[in-house]
């Protein structure tokens, strides 16, 4: 999944997040489509439980007077209580609900969130992290996984008004995502593919990166007292 940055505006296909405070207090840009909609996006709120409470979730498929496939309205509850893991979430479930619902491209407007813990340009690259982070898919043993189980997101858009600022943010964050990437993967590899020695070969790459590698032979851990991590590596 490709994640990018831009200003504010309509897409004119796809799918579309907007944000909505609590007490069902829109963002300019979720005023924006509500209008577009002639009022659909508050009587759809209006006749449902949510409130705009942090986390709650509005699906709308096919929006009328808009081109979009569908439409998200999602909770950022008290501006106090919204810090940088809380941001980060929100981008996580915006992904997985793109993904369930077979979308291929996204934007998620960033607006209206004042008394936030971040900046609004750090705010905005929060949800490109927690988006990034929450594509995070270990298939590669996944042979007979069925088409509507598989991830179908290609391309999202995190608009706001500091996309520029927020691209700047985002790049280091992005390069933890990937490292972040390679340990899930680790983590995840069966033991039969994953042992000491091969775990010793993929450390040893890091070096590349100017990472200072030391790696262990059995004697030298058997002299500090790893019996633990020997026993449990003669298993794998």
């Amino acid at each position: 999944m490709k994640v990018t940055f831009s200003a504010i505006s309509i897409p004119r296909s796809g799918a579309l997040a907007v944000t909505v405070m609590d007490g069902r207090k829109l963002s300019p840009t979720a005023e924006k489509i509500d209008k577009a909609m002639g009022g659909g996006l508050r009587r759809a709120i209006k006749a449902g439980r949510f409130k705009g409470q942090y986390g709650q979730v509005l699906e709308i498929a096919a929006p009328s007077g808009t081109s979009l496939s569908l439409l998200i309205a999602i909770g950022l509850g008290k501006p106090k209580g919204v810090d940088a893991l809380k941001i980060q979430n929100l981008g996580g479930t915006l992904v997985r609900r793109f993904n369930a619902a077979g979308v291929t491209k996204a934007a998620i407007a960033i607006d209206g969130l004042k008394g936030g813990t971040e900046t609004p340009a750090k705010t905005a690259a929060f949800v490109g992290f927690g988006a990034n982070l929450g594509s995070y898919r270990f298939d590669r043993y996944r042979t007979t996984q069925k088409p509507e189980k598989k991830p179908t997101l290609a391309t999202l858009t995190i608009m706001s008004n500091r996309s520029a600022e927020a691209k700047r943010a985002y790049t280091p964050m992005s390069k933890t995502a990937a490292g972040v990437f390679v340990t899930r993967d680790l983590v995840s590899e069966p033991a039969n593919i994953l042992f000491p020695k091969s775990l010793a070969a993929q450390a040893r790459k890091l070096s590349k990166l100017g990472v200072k590698v030391e790696v262990l032979g059995r004697a030298k851990m058997k002299q500090l007292g790893m019996g633990a991590l020997l026993g449990v590596a003669q298993g794998s």
